[in-house]
């Protein structure tokens, strides 16, 4: 069963959280800020699709497939790759507001909810 709930203090919310609360698996709306507060913003380990949602331009025209910096792509000026699979994330904190919203999975197996919730199915 699809269950929706919205946990955000700030005025909007900018975030989806697919989880699970009782056995269920829970889609929350919420604000990238309400992550951070709560400190679950550690996701080394988990598979990012940082680079396939996300792309980083450094003041130089380094691409990198996020704000962290963790992958880079090449550069503006001479060629890039964008990468194709996600990535293994060895960062301890995801501290950008930004790099927050890029799809994240604790394990593969829960990659099959994304495209359940994005396409909107139950």
């Amino acid at each position: 069963m699809r269950r929706i709930e919205s946990s955000s203090t700030a005025p909007f919310n900018n975030v989806i959280s697919i989880v699970e609360i009782d056995n269920d698996i829970v889609e929350l709306h919420e604000n990238v800020n309400d992550i951070l507060l709560r400190g679950d913003n550690q996701y080394q380990g988990w598979q990012c699709w940082s680079g396939i949602e996300s792309l980083f331009i450094d003041h130089n025209g380094d691409v990198y497939a996020a704000s962290c910096k963790q992958t880079k792509l090449g550069n503006v000026f001479t060629g890039f790759n964008l990468p194709s699979e996600p990535v293994t994330c060895i960062r301890t904190w995801c501290v950008c507001a930004a790099s927050l919203n890029i799809t994240k999975t604790k394990q593969a197996s829960a990659q099959q909810y994304l495209k359940k919730f994005t396409d909107g199915q139950s």
